[in-house]
């Protein structure tokens, strides 16, 4: 994530300080982090829940071959 964010220019230069001297986080870095964070959330639930389909599907189909 934070090779995206470096390539995408969202993260801080190093001489860009704030007042206490840690790193300032901008808005648009914050809201590019909740966004790839947001988007790996949704792949691993799809991921999941093809995992789960898929898993119900074997299932059926051994069900289906025993009443068969």
């Amino acid at each position: 994530m934070l090779n995206t964010l470096r390539s995408e220019g969202l993260l801080p230069a190093p001489d860009d300080v704030g007042f206490n001297g840690k790193k300032r986080w901008t808005l648009p870095l914050v809201e590019r982090i909740a966004q790839l964070v947001t988007e790996r959330e949704e792949e691993e639930c799809r991921r999941e829940t093809r995992e789960i389909l898929e898993r119900l599907r074997r299932r059926m189909e051994a069900e289906s071959g025993k009443a068969g």
